[in-house]
């Protein structure tokens, strides 16, 4: 009914009576992730997030990490002459990034004209 309030079951947890507590993702989700062999790239996903802090905000007002696929992180920057500093710079922004992810997971920074429209 409308405006009832339900009783509680007086074991202080606030669970219904007969309700399996609750449990945490975070353990099923990572053996799914392992199962399914999505660990990695889920992790090079990380690097896409680190980008701004990996290359300083000046950069990251001109170039945007968009994308990760096999250990390729993908940058769409505004201007030729940004793609050609980050070409200079591209060795070292891999092994930046590949040290803020403890691992070498990226092998390769491909640089995009940045889509318009």
């Amino acid at each position: 009914m409308p405006g009832r309030r339900r009783k509680n079951s007086g074991s202080g947890s606030g669970d219904a009576p007969g309700r399996a507590a609750p449990v945490r993702i975070s353990g099923p989700l990572e053996e799914l992730l392992n199962a399914l062999n999505l660990r990695d790239p889920m992790a090079g996903w990380k690097a896409v997030e680190l980008w701004p802090e990996v290359v300083g905000p000046r950069v990251a007002t001109h170039a945007r990490a968009t994308g990760f696929r096999d250990g390729v992180v993908y940058v769409e920057v505004d201007t030729a002459a940004w793609m050609n500093e980050l070409a200079y710079l591209r060795r070292q922004i891999v092994g930046d990034l590949n040290t803020r992810l403890g691992s070498e997971r990226v092998t390769e920074i491909r640089l995009l004209p940045k889509r318009t429209g």
